[in-house]
């Protein structure tokens, strides 16, 4: 069940853009985010990463 949830959150990521510039306000990057659901996925059902 976890695995689901987290393999969910994982492709919710993957749908937007995981970084964004608005020059001279803003920088979002969500790459990290996306790699420790990975990790978190990995440990949770002992498959492959994303």
């Amino acid at each position: 069940m976890a695995g689901a949830v987290l393999t969910e959150r994982g492709a919710r990521l993957v749908a937007d853009p995981l970084r964004t510039t608005v020059p001279g306000a803003v920088s979002l990057d969500r790459s990290t985010n996306l790699a420790g659901l990975e990790r978190q996925r990995t440990a949770c059902d002992g498959g492959e990463p994303l």
